[in-house]
């Protein structure tokens, strides 16, 4: 589908107030409001847009630093889930199936790039100091906020990966073993546990010299 068409179809969801879209959430799970989708609403589709074009935005940005390519594939993704409406599956957990669809999506664009784009770069999977400070009971000063940062580095972006699905995105274990295509929320669980006990260790190191 060209850009033209993309536009277009783009355009479509803007005549729905978001404040009118979302109304429908007050009395409807997310799973009622996809079944509303895929029989065609169109303020149920505006809500799904509207409200996780920036959560995927934001995730896809992790994945790649080539924003150009996360808003292509966040805009063919919901061009594709429009086309198969009435033929969607059920879905109890919108938030999980939209983000492991786009982060499919875009594996499978930096795969077919010439210029592909090593998913072991250093500097994905980065964690916001908002977050970074629940991680460790520390105040936020410059010097722990300096000391956290270095401590990040020493993580493997698998471990970045899972504390920022878990804490950031807010998805459960279970979830984030379904993104990452972990065996179990066992082997997620283990990930962030080994990532925390990496982060304290050092902290308490840094601290501690």
């Amino acid at each position: 589908m060209n850009n033209k068409t993309q536009n277009s179809f783009l355009n479509q969801s803007r005549p729905f107030a978001l404040k009118e879209s979302v109304q429908i959430i007050d009395s409807k799970s997310e799973s009622e409001i996809w079944r509303e989708f895929d029989l065609g609403d169109e303020k149920a589709f505006n809500y799904l847009f509207r409200v996780y074009t920036p959560l995927l935005m934001r995730y896809g940005c992790q994945l790649t630093h080539d924003q150009g390519l996360v808003k292509d594939c966040i805009q063919n993704l919901f061009i594709r889930l429009r086309k198969m409406r009435g033929k969607l599956e059920k879905v109890a957990k919108v938030k999980s199936y939209l983000y492991k669809s786009l982060q499919r999506d875009i594996f499978k664009q930096i795969h077919k790039s010439s210029n592909e784009i090593s998913l072991e770069n250093e500097n994905l999977f980065l964690i916001e100091l908002s977050f970074e400070s629940r991680l460790i009971d520390y105040e936020t000063d410059s010097q722990h906020r300096e000391q956290l940062n270095v401590a990040l580095k020493f993580l493997t972006e698998r471990q970045r990966q899972a504390l920022l699905l878990l804490y950031v995105e807010g998805f459960s274990y279970k979830e984030v073993a379904e993104l990452m295509e972990l065996k179990d929320a066992k082997y997620a669980r283990k990930l962030v546990y080994r990532a925390l006990g990496i982060l304290r260790s050092s902290f308490k190191s840094k601290s501690g010299s």
